[in-house]
């Protein structure tokens, strides 16, 4: 007689990608001119293309539109950290990026431009192919971006408005000159045309935003205040039908500019969920191996880019020379040449994700000097708030095992820690945004690197139905083939 056993693995349904902005990068910017439809003239945009550029396959696009004062150069040199944000998320999709002119330093996206910028995806699609178009810009960009897109929205695939403008109309700015830029741009002031006014106002169409959408702004904004965007934002956000994939991030001491992680977070959020990737399932994390700074060796810096630090003072990033690293520990750095170095401080960031039930993984590496004078402690895990850009005193740790502290920690070594949260469906903190943060509580240095999140759902109960419909079948056939031998 044969014996016949079954094995039956139940493997829960698992999400490993976390999506993380790594250190590739773009080739050099290009100046490509064309022949403008709207009018004859030349124009002109930088071209950025992926290093290992193939014309045979398909390739997502970013359309990132200057600010004003500035030309087609703005996006793809500037090391302020809205343009370096940008480069970063274009490289890390292998994207195609595009930085135009629309017709320069003031056109706030009048006529002409936005033909322009009409006329470069199409003949980008003639060209290439393409799959995905994603539109952001930055000041004056940031209110471009979203007129674009209100009146092509079935050009665009989503939108990312930094400190942008959605209403021409009653606009009011500590830089009267602007208002004057927009009177030439758009054929006049508000009083002699009000009805390119109204045309170019992005408040007027929240019908069109049905693709992923984030905004940045800062409540001190006073050369563009953000009052607009955040009504058209709630207005995307609550119409029916409502748009489930739109985030806003709003900094309370925020003025006209938006750092480096509110940024990549924003344009990382609208990119994965263009492309199809929930990011309630998939949490970004940015910078985790601490490398964009390319700092020189045995240099340092008090920007960690990617992460905001609570206090401000106790938290940087090293490049330690091979004698700083021989004198703190006993081996090599996990990865890359550079790590976050903290005391007396935290460094967290945005997600870009709601907490779901389910699963939440957290491992990095971690360690103390040798030459501290006692060993270093930290807390590190997983916060929430009900807000997507919350200052640290309003973060919550998500629950008791959302954390890990107080961590036994040998001098010099570094010790890999891994953070489970399992989150139940009648949890608080469903729904709430969901954060990630390494605070360095005493003033003995602790070092972090090589940081990864991911996620695990709770399948859902028509998924379980299945599984359990299908083990029973196997079961039952098992049993049958066992009585016939």
């Amino acid at each position: 007689m044969r014996v016949f056993l079954l094995f039956v693995i139940i493997v829960p349904l698992s999400i490993a990608f976390s999506p993380v902005l790594s250190a590739a990068t773009l080739g050099t910017p290009t100046d490509e001119a064309f022949t403008a439809t709207y009018d004859g003239s030349t124009q002109y945009y930088m071209q950025l293309l992926p290093t290992d550029f193939n014309p045979a396959n398909q390739y997502d696009v970013i359309i990132a539109l200057h600010g004003s004062g500035s030309t087609r150069t703005q996006y793809a040199y500037d090391s302020r950290d809205e343009c370096r944000a940008t480069r970063d998320v274009a490289a890390n999709h292998d994207m195609i990026m595009i930085c135009p002119d629309y017709r320069a330093a003031t056109s706030w996206m009048n006529a002409p431009a936005e033909s322009d910028v009409l006329q470069i995806i199409n003949d980008l699609k003639s060209q290439y192919n393409v799959g995905k178009v994603i539109v952001t810009g930055a000041s004056m960009g940031g209110a471009g971006c979203l007129t674009f897109t209100a009146l092509h929205p079935d050009v665009v695939d989503g939108v990312c408005s930094v400190n942008g403008l959605a209403n021409f109309v009653g606009y009011t700015t500590s830089m009267p000159a602007l208002i004057d830029q927009i009177a030439v741009a758009f054929g006049g002031y508000y009083t002699q045309n009000p009805s390119e006014y109204v045309y170019r106002s992005a408040i007027n169409y929240p019908q069109s935003f049905t693709m992923p959408m984030s905004i940045t702004a800062g409540m001190l904004d006073t050369v563009v205040p953000p009052q607009s965007v955040i009504q058209l934002f709630n207005t995307v956000k609550n119409t029916n039908p409502v748009n489930p994939n739109v985030v806003s991030f709003i900094r309370t001491a925020g003025g006209h500019s938006t750092n480096y992680v509110d940024t990549a977070v924003a344009l990382e959020y609208v990119v994965q969920n263009a492309q199809g990737i929930d990011t309630d399932l998939h949490p970004i994390s940015v910078n985790t191996s601490f490398e964009y700074q390319n700092l020189s060796v045995g240099g340092s810096t008090t920007t960690v880019d990617g992460w905001t630090k609570a206090i401000g003072t106790g938290a940087s990033v090293v490049n330690l020379t091979p004698a700083g690293i021989a004198a703190k520990f006993n081996g090599p750095i996990p990865d890359g040449s550079q790590i976050a170095s903290v005391r007396s401080d935290a460094v967290y960031q945005f997600t870009g994700t709601t907490v779901q039930p389910g699963t939440y993984h957290m491992s990095f590496e971690t360690a103390s000097g040798k030459d501290n004078a006692q060993v270093g402690t930290f807390r590190a895990g997983f916060m929430v708030d009900d807000s997507t850009v919350a200052g640290t005193m309003d973060l919550d740790w998500g629950a008791p095992d959302s954390y890990v502290d107080d961590f036994a920690l040998t001098p010099g070594n570094w010790t890999t820690v891994n953070v489970d949260w399992v989150v139940p469906s009648d949890s608080t903190a469903i729904g709430k945004y969901l954060y990630i943060n390494y605070w360095g509580v005493t003033d003995n240095t602790v070092y972090l690197d090589d940081v990864h999140v991911s996620f695990t759902p709770v399948p859902e109960p028509s998924t379980l139905a299945m599984l359990t419909a299908g083990l029973i079948a196997l079961a039952a056939c098992a049993w049958k083939r066992r009585k016939r031998l």
